[in-house]
């Protein structure tokens, strides 16, 4: 038996938009599942680019004509199921690439780039190697940054069959770690040596006591050891010099928020407010796919009713994703929900950096953040179980995207409602016309 497996191929083109068929490897059949990406010879000249698996299939057998899957990038699917279904739907309603829709979902650090480069395939003159392979080693090809002469004898070489132009695709996925302490010894030992050092060696004693109050299975980062235990960096390596701690590399989130925010306690609501959250929570609670307008002038407590909406879908186990145009999204507005929910909150806005955005990626993946605060991307965060989904200033124009693929954020926050059977909440105090139509004939 042997698994074929339906790749589509970062290659945006009418003739790519339909997955093709490559066989996977025995040593890559418990790797490949659904949703990865993966790294396919295509075309004639086998060139390497990325793509990602949108389908499995067990064969028989086959003619043996098929193309290998080179590498898995991912340990886990980067696509769930209904982010796969979603891409589908954005690229008919948009009649954008598949390929493109799925790019347009991931973060930036997931989103693969070939690097292009020339080598020689056959033995060239002295006189050639030193004018286009002057350190021996194949060089980038790059036409833009070459000169004419340089890129016309490279051509030439080429058509001779004595150059070929390869394609490497890396992974620019990169989680950020630290130096991580783990005990080596159990905490009896650990005391009983602290006990013998403390007088000749009393920091190597603060150390031991702090390791022993840590159990087995702690792994904490090094610098926030030392700092708790009141020891130097040079204490920290005798320690593992002695065997008495074990150093390992540590897996650290960067943290978009840089400062602490005081926690907050929900406000008394007045009566319109109590009207509009018990109507969605009660959707919440049904879980019906139903779709809410709340309208009022800035400062009448719009942002209060989502707060409390957001928490009774917390308290019912599941989560919650809220859109704010990217000009609103100010760390005031981003700390008002931190400081309610905490931890829980992740953030995605075009203000982080790569790292950043890549860490919060990977947080709300990991379903380690339930409640999502967002600018137009964050409606393909990939977030699971979703219990209500906010859209505030909903007829803000930077929900629409100008780009391929062309979508309004709102669109594709209606999907998603229907999608996890939640109500969807469209806030603003001047709604767009389709909108205060819909909510006219009584779809909202």
């Amino acid at each position: 038996m042997a698994q074929i497996g339906q790749i589509l191929v970062d290659v945006p083109t009418m003739q790519t938009n339909d997955p093709y068929s490559y066989a996977i490897p025995t040593e890559l059949e418990h790797q490949v599942q659904v949703g990865m990406r993966v790294i396919v010879p295509f075309g004639r000249g086998h060139r390497l680019v990325s793509g990602v698996v949108v389908g499995l299939s067990d064969v028989t057998s086959f003619d043996g004509q098929l193309k290998p899957i080179q590498t898995v990038l991912d340990l886990a699917p980067v696509l769930n199921a209904e982010l796969r279904q979603l891409a589908d739907w954005l690229a008919k309603t948009t009649y954008a690439f598949r390929i493109t829709c799925i790019q347009t979902m991931l973060p930036n650090l997931l989103k693969t780039q070939p690097k292009r480069q020339i080598q020689p395939t056959t033995t060239l003159t002295a006189a050639e190697m030193a004018t286009y392979f002057p350190d021996g080693a194949p060089r980038d090809f790059d036409a833009a940054k070459l000169d004419d002469t340089t890129v016309a004898g490279l051509l030439r070489l080429q058509r001779a069959g004595k150059v070929e132009v390869v394609y490497e695709v890396k992974n620019k996925a990169a989680a950020k770690t630290t130096t991580g302490v783990t005990p080596a010894l159990t905490p009896a030992k650990l005391r009983e040596i602290a006990g013998e050092v403390s007088k000749r060696a009393p920091k190597q004693a603060q150390l031991l006591t702090y390791l022993a109050q840590m159990t087995p299975d702690d792994v904490v980062a090094q610098a926030t050891v030392s700092k708790r235990a009141g020891v130097s960096p040079a204490v920290m390596a005798t320690a593992a010099d002695k065997g008495w701690l074990t150093k390992s590399q540590l897996e650290v989130y960067r943290d978009p928020f840089h400062q602490p925010v005081k926690p907050t306690q929900p406000l008394q609501l007045n009566a319109e407010q109590q009207v509009a959250v018990q109507a969605i929570t009660r959707a919440i609670d049904d879980q019906q796919t139903q779709n809410f307008l709340v309208e009022g002038v800035t400062g009448s407590g719009k942002t209060e009713v989502y707060l409390q909406s957001i928490a009774q879908a917390l308290q019912q186990g599941r989560t919650a994703l809220m859109l704010v145009p990217e000009i609103a999204l100010t760390p005031q507005m981003v700390n008002r929900v931190k400081a309610r929910f905490g931890q829980r909150v992740s953030v995605l806005h075009s203000g982080l950096s790569k790292g950043e955005q890549y860490d919060e990626w990977r947080r709300i993946d990991r379903g380690e953040a339930t409640v999502v605060v967002g600018a137009r991307s964050a409606v393909f965060a990939p977030v699971e179980n979703l219990g209500i989904i906010i859209m505030d200033e909903e007829h803000e124009s930077s929900y629409k995207q100008d780009e391929n693929p062309r979508y309004h954020a709102r669109d594709v926050a209606l999907w998603r409602g229907k999608y996890h059977h939640c109500p969807v909440v469209l806030g603003s105090a001047t709604p767009s016309l389709e909108t205060r139509a819909r909510a006219a004939k009584g779809l909202y």
